[in-house]
């Protein structure tokens, strides 16, 4: 069993490590003007990669970059990762520029990627028409993002409401030896407005880029911000052109892009850049009367946001992440119902802020009240910020027995950013009343976790009975021969005459196996789980944790598969009830494989479902 659990750590950190790596490099356009900005990404397939390669772009200024976003994806327990590394380059010069290829080493294995050509033509802005479309294009959804933006900024500035104050129409003049960008800059240009540019961890703030025009221009995305250091939700907005005022000029203005941001990590954190390509008429103070055509690449200014570590001083220990502003309650289904009968503890968390890593409140049940495991739900209202959030806990019990329960308040702590300090709330204490148990044999139908009495001794009263009555028929055969025939005590026992058995109860050889098979599969998973509970590695724990998980099903379900998907196939078709559980508890521990840092509560929450299930196999599975 020890060269099994050992083979199936193995296994599971091969895949962990080695699971269709690739590298990819990929450019916004293979044409662009002289004056052109490109999007360079290189693109890691399930690479761990620990810090960003350094880049040497011959030929290009880095404007922007790296800038990184990170993705998890599970799809039928299979999972994957990916990184990329985005750069915003401008030419040098024009004629062939390369996009260098880059090699990376990752566990002994080089992986590579090819450079790109792009030409650069002398003209300084091209339409971008020659931006590749095709199928394999890595900014497919960048592109469908853009697509969607520019339908709605085309012209966005050419017609608007006669009842909307009209912006200072000027007009753009290109003065000898200014370029078209100087001759615009104040009348095109884009805004970065946070809703805070300081923050703590955890905190959701919002940012919007905005664009601003007193000219009639046609707008086109080149560069969509990302946000590498962030988790992001976007903000359902208004994309109506709107009128507003700026150091006494009037200009017409439109949402980009709207997302409430929740930094991951402490430092100061840039905010990605928003590029855009306008379209522009203009004329030359040497030639007024000659309307020209230009394009211009516009960007918005650096912003940083600077993120406070969460205080020290004053934390409660059963803090588990929540920062904002919440409140909780609780109730139950029922409060009045017989010992025995099914309910449910609802316990609701609702505020705004972030709740997503926030485990379920401990709760002090009285002995009376056996609980079950919890399911939690989570929905958020995108349309305003700071964003409503609730957290649901369900949590089902039983009443074992006749008589009054009282569940004392629950505490929820959380870190409360206007008053800078933490707070612990709490629901009202709550009655339940278990009158006298229905008269139905309802008990067997319970869902039972966790039952540690005298089943595990039951095996050895068996025995007992058996070895019993095996000396008792023994006893019988013997003093019924010693009545009915004296004279056969003498005589000479003869070795080849086989014993009689027709009455002589014998333990099968066959349950004598099964129960020590039985046995020996509990210490060995009992065994497996005091190794996952001292382990101190974050990753080695949930590679054991996995390990854990398959050898469970493997003696549940008296399976050799090593695959979890083979396995939760069979435990979906013989165990329906449970597959949802394990399904869960898999993903989460792939999902942790690939993550840089998991969350102390992640930890403890895993191990305490492992728990569950060890417990629950050693002490209720019998013969």
């Amino acid at each position: 069993m020890k060269q099994k659990t050992c083979l199936i750590v193995i296994f599971i950190s091969f895949v962990s490590l080695l699971n269709a790596q690739s590298l990819t490099l990929s450019v916004s356009s293979k044409t662009i003007g002289s004056k052109d900005a490109l999007q360079v990404t290189y693109s890691f397939k399930n690479v761990n990669l620990q810090q960003a390669p350094d880049i040497s772009f011959e030929g290009w200024t880095v404007e922007e970059g790296p800038d990184v976003s990170h993705s998890y994806q599970n799809i039928n327990g299979q999972s994957s990762t990916s990184l990329d590394l985005t750069y915003v380059l401008i030419p040098t010069h024009t004629g062939t520029l390369v996009v260098p290829g880059i090699s990376v080493s990752v566990s002994g294995k080089k992986i590579s990627c090819n450079p790109a050509a792009v030409n650069v033509s002398s003209k300084a802005h091209l339409q971008n028409d020659n931006n590749d479309q095709s199928g394999n294009n890595p900014y497919q959804q960048i592109q469908q993002m853009q697509q969607q933006m520019q339908q709605q900024m085309s012209a966005i500035f050419g017609n608007m409401d006669d009842n909307m104050p009209q912006p200072d129409l000027t007009g753009i003049i290109v003065k000898p030896g200014q370029s078209l960008e100087d001759a615009a800059r104040g009348k095109v240009f884009i805004k970065v407005i946070p809703s805070k540019t300081t923050c703590y961890l955890g905190e959701p703030i919002s940012v919007n880029y905005e664009i601003y025009s007193n000219v009639n221009c046609t707008a086109n995305p080149v560069h969509i911000p990302s946000f590498g250091s962030f988790s992001v939700t976007d903000i359902n907005q208004n994309n109506a052109v709107y009128s507003v005022n700026v150091d006494g000029k009037n200009y017409r203005a439109q949402t980009i892009r709207k997302a409430q941001l929740t930094a991951l990590k402490t430092g100061d954190l840039r905010l990605d850049s928003a590029v855009l390509s306008c379209r522009i008429n203009y004329t030359e103070a040497t030639d007024p009367g000659n309307v020209k055509t230009g394009n211009i690449t516009i960007k918005s200014n650096l912003a940083i946001i600077h993120v406070l570590p969460l205080p020290d001083k004053n934390k409660p220990a059963d803090f588990s992440g929540a920062v904002g502003s919440f409140a909780i309650s609780a109730s139950p289904e029922k409060i009045n119902l017989p010992a025995e009968e099914n309910n449910t503890l609802h316990i609701q968390i609702t505020g705004t802020g972030t709740l997503d890593n926030v485990s379920q409140p401990q709760i002090n049940f009285p002995e009376i009240i056996q609980a079950f495991d919890a399911k939690d739900s989570q929905s958020i209202d995108k349309s305003t910020f700071p964003m409503p959030v609730t957290r649901v806990f369900d949590i089902p019990f039983i009443g074992n027995e006749k008589g009054n329960a009282i569940i004392p308040p629950i505490k929820f702590t959380y870190f409360d950013t206007k008053k800078n300090d933490y707070q612990t709330i709490s629901t009202d204490s709550i009655k339940i009343v278990f009158t006298t148990p229905l008269h139905h044999d309802y008990k067997s139908d319970k869902e039972i976790i966790n039952d540690e009495g005298n089943k595990k001794y039951l095996w050895i009263l068996a025995i007992v009975v058996i070895v019993a009555l095996l000396y008792y028929f023994i006893k019988e055969k013997f003093s019924k021969n010693t009545t009915t025939d004296s004279e056969s005590l003498v005589q000479p026992v003869k070795i080849d005459e086989p014993i009689p058995t027709e009455n002589i109860a014998i333990i099968p050889e066959e349950i004598n196996n099964k129960e020590a098979l039985l046995q020996d599969k509990k210490d060995k998973l009992s065994e497996a789980f005091s190794h996952l509970e001292s382990e101190t590695d974050s990753h080695q724990f949930f590679v054991l944790a996995k390990a854990l998980l398959i050898q469970y099903l493997q003696d549940k379900l008296d399976s050799n598969s090593i695959d979890e998907n083979e396995l939760l196939h069979e435990v979906q078709i013989k165990y329906p009830e449970e597959y949802n559980g394990l399904m869960n508890l898999f993903t989460r521990c792939n999902k942790a494989l690939y993550l840089p840092i998991v969350s102390a509560t992640e930890h403890d929450e895993i191990l305490k479902r492992i728990k569950i299930l060890v417990h629950s196999f050693i002490y209720s599975v019998n013969l």
